[in-house]
């Protein structure tokens, strides 16, 4: 049975084509955990379509990741040093854990 795995990746203050290759790149590391792990990245889904100008622009992109997010089984997040220090990924995984959500890890 498919399960859906939410992709959080770097994006808002990383080279866009390296947030790409970040979000590429985790997507098929779930693939590889498990043939039913359905990988959803928002980076690869909207990246190119929704800039983040403004504060609205960030908040709206934001909430439109909770609500993809909150649809998902899981939630793997790309294992790279820009991860560490995303403020989207940090309020990913707290929104995550309020929903039982479960980490996929390493």
């Amino acid at each position: 049975m498919t399960k859906l795995v939410y992709v959080a990746s770097p994006f808002s203050k990383i080279d866009k084509k390296k947030a790409f290759k970040i979000a590429k790149k985790a997507c098929k590391k779930v693939e590889s955990f498990d043939v039913n792990f359905y990988p959803i990245s928002p980076v690869l889904l909207w990246g190119d379509l929704k800039a983040e100008v403004t504060k609205h622009d960030r908040y709206r992109n934001l909430e439109a990741c909770k609500k993809l997010l909150l649809g998902c089984d899981f939630i793997y997040v790309a294992n790279n040093k820009h991860s560490k220090e995303s403020e989207g990924i940090c309020l990913e995984l707290l929104i995550a854990e309020e929903n039982h959500i479960r980490q996929l890890k390493d």
